[in-house]
């Protein structure tokens, strides 16, 4: 019995990590099959849907890098998704907040990171905008990503640790 219990945890953490990356999945796959690559579609006052293939990271940073970047991104993203689920395996007694987050950030690394090594790029298809001025052209792996880093900040606000 209480095998089965130590298993629970870590299997349903995995669970989640991997519904998150399927549905990371499946929405790039609408993208590339129902958007057309480089028109903007209006979706939102300050959200449309435009396809984009990002060789980059964050901000199209180190598109133009000639190639090492694809390797670069892959490798930085496999350590953060093992370090993120090591620290959560390690977490089973601490709050939930934690947990969530970790498993935001395992999940939205990796669906980017399946991207780079199916495509050898990101697919993003959000852009945000105001009026003419775009900020970031961004997808679901992202968001969850964002939200990793607010629950982690929240989490350690909240804590009584000293991060500083």
């Amino acid at each position: 019995m209480s095998t089965i219990k130590n298993l629970i945890f870590p299997v349903s953490m995995m669970a989640s990590v991997l519904l998150l990356v399927a549905i990371d999945h499946f929405l790039k796959v609408q993208a590339i099959t129902n958007l057309p690559y480089g028109e903007r579609l209006s979706a939102l006052p300050v959200l449309d849907f435009f396809l984009v293939y990002n060789k980059g990271g964050a901000f199209s940073i180190f598109a133009n890098a000639g190639g090492w970047q694809r390797y670069f991104f892959i490798t930085s993203a496999g350590l953060v998704i093992m370090i993120s689920l090591r620290v959560l395996l390690l977490s089973r007694t601490e709050g939930s907040l934690k947990k969530v987050a970790l498993i935001l950030m395992a999940a939205g690394v990796a669906g980017n990171l399946v991207d780079r090594i199916l495509f050898g790029y990101v697919v993003d298809y959000f852009l945000l905008h105001w009026d003419d001025l775009s900020f970031a052209v961004f997808n679901f792996a992202d968001v969850v990503i964002i939200l990793a880093v607010m629950l982690s900040m929240i989490y350690m606000l909240r804590s009584n640790k000293n991060y500083f």
